[in-house]
């Protein structure tokens, strides 16, 4: 029995070394999500404004979600924050009165690329 055989047997694991060469073309290189955003990081990572940002995380922490608090910083945690705004998007649907022009600015956010 080889080694790698007998480490797998006794439950070592696995050792597999690969090497590979690509062109660099070939490869893209996409950042991990943020586990936190901020006011600092908002208009990077959602498109959202500062202003907005803070307005909408008072809101968020209003109905209850978690809302991190150190000093002025504020922090949130994107995907939930992302479906909130989703569901308060979905509510505000049905409300005929408010354009989608002052929905979006209610919501600091800003249109990029499109007709307008």
């Amino acid at each position: 029995m080889d080694s790698d055989r007998r480490d797998h047997a006794q439950g070592r694991p696995h050792r597999l070394e690969l090497v590979a060469s690509l062109d660099t073309s070939a490869v893209t290189v996409v950042a991990a999500p943020p586990l936190r955003v901020s006011q600092h990081t908002c208009e990077a990572y959602l498109g959202i404004t500062r202003p907005s940002f803070l307005e909408l995380a008072r809101r968020y922490r209003a109905a209850g979600h978690d809302v991190i608090a150190r000093g002025r910083l504020r922090l949130v945690e994107p995907h939930g924050f992302l479906a909130w705004l989703a569901e308060a998007d979905e509510r505000n649907e049905h409300d005929d009165d408010v354009s989608e022009d002052e929905l979006a600015a209610e919501l600091g956010l800003r249109v990029v690329g499109g007709d307008r």
